[in-house]
């Protein structure tokens, strides 16, 4: 039941988390990240790090609806 409920807040989670490291890598170009070529990259590192982040989460929504 948790890896149903990951996957469904992974994906508003993988949303969320790739669009604030694309938003970060934008507005500073001082980093390295700006260009085409690692957009991408910064992307799929919001991806993946959004997959562990969503099980805890969906952890947590699990542990209170059963205790409720």
């Amino acid at each position: 039941m948790r890896l149903v409920v990951s996957i469904v807040v992974f994906v508003f989670v993988s949303v969320t988390v790739a669009g604030i490291f694309l938003t970060l890598a934008l507005s500073m170009p001082e980093l390295g990240f700006a260009d085409l070529s690692t957009v991408g990259w910064t992307v799929g590192a919001g991806f993946i790090v959004a997959a562990p982040i969503s099980y805890l989460i969906a952890g947590k929504m699990l542990g209170k609806t059963i205790t409720s």
